[in-house]
């Protein structure tokens, strides 16, 4: 009787310390997931912020692309004022040139005028 009290127990140490090992395996493992669970997290928390400045870096560059477009147009309509403005210069030199030399024409003719009358 003592000999299969003595194996009962044995058998039931051995399940006990087989039950404490399954133990000790299973906090580990509960510690892992945790330790695993927070490096994502963090991980996750990262990627969001890299996300969060790639937006932003995106908008920056959209606003930037907005500017440049704008400032090219902007080129271009003083490039088509600044034509104009030498085509209506170029014209009023003309006009003007062509006005110098009739006002010396007339001096000139009142000039010769004047000479004869003098001479006469």
């Amino acid at each position: 009787v003592v000999s299969r009290f003595e194996k009962k127990t044995m058998a039931l140490e051995q399940r006990l310390e087989e039950i404490r090992v399954q133990a000790s395996k299973q906090k580990l493992l509960e510690e892992n997931v945790r330790k695993a669970e927070e490096e994502t997290a963090k991980a996750k928390k990262e990627l969001d912020e890299e996300s969060a400045k790639v937006t932003l870096q995106r908008e920056a560059v959209s606003a930037a692309e907005a500017r440049i477009e704008a400032l090219e147009r902007s080129c271009e309509e003083h490039r088509e004022a600044k034509v104009s403005a030498d085509l209506a210069l170029k014209a009023t030199k003309k006009v003007n040139n062509e006005r110098v030399q009739e006002l010396l024409r007339k001096i000139q003719k009142m000039e010769q005028q004047q000479h004869q009358q003098q001479q006469q």
